[in-house]
């Protein structure tokens, strides 16, 4: 196996917890974000168990781009569920429970 490192002098990242009951429309906003971001974003999804127990949906974007200009490639992420303020109240924006 070959590994190849990459100096990278800037990395953003974050993960954002959104409602299990809100799972379609923020999958099918990740879709849509994603077919038009640049290499330097990746983003990874997970469902898991939230603090209280309720399925809840994970997304974590990841910037490894120029500095400066990782919020605007990460912020539409935090806009993924529409009937809710950007994340759910309970939550963080960086997934962390209060």
């Amino acid at each position: 196996m070959r590994i190849r490192l990459h100096n990278l002098p800037n990395v953003l990242s974050g993960m954002l917890v959104y409602p299990f009951s809100e799972a379609k429309s923020v999958l099918e906003g990740c879709i849509d974000l994603a077919a038009s971001t640049p290499e330097d974003l990746t983003v990874q999804l997970g469902f898991v168990g939230g603090p209280d127990g309720a399925p809840v949906v994970l997304v974590a974007p990841t910037w490894c781009g120029p500095p400066g200009q990782g919020d605007a490639q990460v912020g539409p992420f935090h806009f993924l569920d529409f009937t809710h303020a950007p994340c759910p109240k309970n939550l963080s924006k960086n997934g962390s429970a209060p």
